[in-house]
């Protein structure tokens, strides 16, 4: 490998070339655990929470919980969320029910934060939608204080509810 400092040219010996090549690969490997596996901890009190569905391009609200106890249902599920309560888990053939209709299922959990959520630039406060997993939608319940663990790499993502 060549280089050149003020127009001379200067060759890189083997081990200049294993310092960069090591000092690169520990760099890459910050950046990719930061990314891709890093969390950071959020606390806050949960909202709402929400299905969302979505076919041929439109986006609906399949079923909604709020905290006022209210209950809101699409008519075209309202058959799968008779006798449910605000805080309904979510089965594996729930979900695969709501799939068979045609939809692509997102879980949402409405969090007003009460300690910073430095990924989603989120104050005490603040409150905001996240994406999660069926699993974790499920640990949600509606007026109670909760720890999210916010992924780094998904735009307002829960990886994980305590």
């Amino acid at each position: 490998m060549l280089f050149t400092t003020g127009g001379e040219m200067k060759k890189l010996t083997s081990k200049q070339l294993t310092i960069v090549a090591v000092v690169t690969s520990i760099v890459l490997t910050g950046v990719t655990f930061y990314w891709f596996v890093a969390t950071d901890s959020v606390s806050g009190n949960v909202q709402e929470k929400s299905i969302s569905g979505y076919k041929e391009g439109t986006a609906v609200t399949l079923v909604g919980f709020w905290s006022d106890g209210h209950l809101s249902v699409d008519p075209a599920v309202k058959d799968l969320f008779e006798g449910q309560d605000i805080n309904m888990t979510i089965s594996a053939d729930l979900e695969q029910q709501l799939r068979s209709r045609g939809y692509e299922v997102h879980y949402l959990g409405h969090i007003g934060v009460s300690s910073p959520d430095n990924v989603n630039h989120l104050t005490p406060g603040d409150a905001t939608d996240y994406f999660l997993s069926r699993d974790d939608f499920n640990r949600l319940h509606i007026g109670e204080n909760v720890t999210i663990e916010v992924s780094h790499n998904g735009w307002h993502e829960i990886r994980h509810v305590h």
